[in-house]
């Protein structure tokens, strides 16, 4: 299964993924409904350990490694998706497609926001999930109403 999208693609969507989870860590409410709950221990003490210094404070490295080697290790056998994908619902993650800038703050590229939709749509490949019809249909029309915005 680690072979199934090219090694760059695989980096590409880890990086989105590790936007998501971070993301999704940084509300209060949405962390503890939408992550499991051994990601949640694993990133408190990630950012526990870079809040320890003032130059970890930014980049957040012990989190994004947490969060990488969750994203590495998910199988469909262990059922181990750091994100509850059942709950992480259509308005949740358009919601967060239009929370995501570029670095000047203005919307990505149509392709920017295709990767997101990508790495997305690779979560549930990789943890053995179904993207469900209407979920599927919802989140085509909404990136087709985004590709007029941007």
């Amino acid at each position: 299964m680690k072979r199934i999208v090219s090694k760059n693609s695989d980096t590409s969507y880890r990086n989105n993924n590790i936007i998501l989870i971070l993301w999704l860590y940084g509300n209060e409410e949405l962390r503890e409904e939408v992550l499991r709950d051994w990601m949640v221990e694993k990133l408190h003490r990630a950012v526990n350990e870079d809040d320890a210094t003032d130059a970890s404070r930014k980049n957040h490295p012990a989190a994004r490694a947490a969060c990488k080697e969750a994203l590495m290790n998910i199988n469909k056998v262990d059922d181990n998706c750091p994100i509850i994908l059942q709950k992480l619902t259509f308005n949740l993650f358009s919601y967060y497609l239009t929370t995501r800038r570029n670095k000047k703050g203005g919307y990505l590229s149509k392709a920017g926001y295709g990767q997101i939709r990508s790495a997305f749509r690779h979560l549930y490949r990789v943890s053995g999930e179904k993207m469900g019809e209407e979920y599927e249909t919802d989140l085509s029309q909404f990136m087709s109403g985004s590709k007029c915005t941007v």
